[in-house]
């Protein structure tokens, strides 16, 4: 068991990217999770990434907005910035686990179509078709 692990809850901030690094597919993202309350609450930027053939499968479902909760390994970073040659930190995590909470952005900015219970296709968690397989 590592000691390393953290869990974030927090917003994607912009589309997530699908990559491939010596043929293995992961998916890039940066999750914004607020940190304290009132006027001291501030933004900390986790940088994501989620490995294997989860990845592929959820690239659709990773968008700008969309709130997750993840669950990984985490690790500080350090390195040069080098337009200002100013030193930065920030933190990275290695995702394991990955739940989308709350309805995808695309259904919260639409109103959804009238129909009646019984026709209504079937949504699984985070407004997921439940036949999506993953």
């Amino acid at each position: 068991m590592s000691m390393n692990n953290a869990t974030f809850t927090g917003r994607v901030g912009r589309d997530s990217e699908l990559k491939n690094h010596s043929g293995s597919d992961y998916l890039k993202f940066s999750l914004a999770v607020d940190i304290g309350w009132g006027e001291n609450k501030t933004t900390m930027w986790v940088d994501c990434s989620l490995w294997g053939q989860r990845a592929a499968k959820l690239n659709a479902y990773v968008n700008s907005g969309q709130q997750l909760c993840v669950c990984g390994l985490i690790e500080a970073v350090a390195w040069i910035d080098t337009k200002t040659n100013q030193p930065r930190a920030g933190l990275r995590m290695r995702v394991a686990e990955l739940d989308l909470i709350g309805p995808r952005q695309e259904q919260q900015q639409q109103a959804p179509p009238a129909a009646a219970p019984s026709q209504a296709p079937s949504q699984g968690v985070g407004g997921i078709p439940d036949d999506v397989p993953f």
